[in-house]
């Protein structure tokens, strides 16, 4: 765990709601409309989103309602905490990490690779003034960010062919996100961002012969099928 980081919130759910969010209705309920950035049956990182909403229904008493729409269907996927900011959807379900685009501070929050194991990272958002930055750094854009989730590190991709050396990685184009990106980026690898609903396409069309994503039982969800892939941990 100390090795990487970098995953731990690479596929977590940071909920970023609004913060002008209309009043609620004269009926007491609220309904929230959620863009969801991963597939809504994803393992983990799509179906917690749904999930969540069905437990604030229930403690709320149903005065509160989330609806979660698959990626695209509001706002293309990787633009949905930017919608946010604009106030274009009330919130959406993402990782800070595909806000690094405006600042890369906000990977701190999502993907940092060699970084702390999962208890001290929590300690630091917790109790080492983590919260507090992110916090600031989140209402610069109008936006509140609650922590939602996480997810354990990832292997390092999923290739066509055996990686024996970095050599054999230089010009391999490969779905990456985050910090790990800028890694590969240095050994030779052409990353690109793409959103999680998408990666089955760039493999399919032979755009990508290697990618990274949250593990196993979500490549399966997405279509990537066991076929002659090698882990690379």
């Amino acid at each position: 765990m100390l090795r990487l980081f970098k995953f731990i919130l690479a596929g977590a759910a940071a909920l970023a709601v609004f913060a002008s969010l209309p009043a609620a209705a004269e009926d007491k309920k609220l309904k929230i409309s959620v863009a969801n950035n991963y597939p809504n049956s994803l393992l983990i990182v799509g179906e917690t989103g749904p999930k969540y909403g069905e437990r604030v229904k229930r403690i709320s008493g149903g005065n509160i309602e989330m609806k979660f729409h698959e990626p695209g269907a509001l706002v293309p996927a990787l633009q949905s905490i930017q919608a946010v900011s604009k106030g274009s959807v009330d919130a959406a379900w993402s990782s800070p990490g595909f806000f690094s685009g405006t600042d890369s501070a906000f990977n701190m929050f999502s993907t940092v690779p060699f970084g702390p194991s999962i208890p001290e990272y929590l300690a630091w958002m917790y109790y080492g003034g983590g919260r507090e930055l992110q916090d600031d750094l989140f209402a610069k854009h109008n936006i509140v960010a609650i922590p939602c989730g996480m997810h354990a590190l990832e292997a390092s991709g999923w290739f066509r062919k055996e990686i024996k050396s970095v050599r054999d990685l230089k010009g391999l184009k490969m779905r990456f996100f985050g910090l790990g990106a800028k890694d590969m980026e240095k050994m030779g690898v052409s990353t690109q961002l793409l959103a999680p609903g998408d990666i089955f396409q760039g493999v399919a069309t032979g755009n990508h012969r290697c990618h990274r994503i949250f593990h196993a039982g979500a490549r399966s969800e997405a279509g990537l099928l066991p076929g002659g892939e090698i882990l690379l941990s």
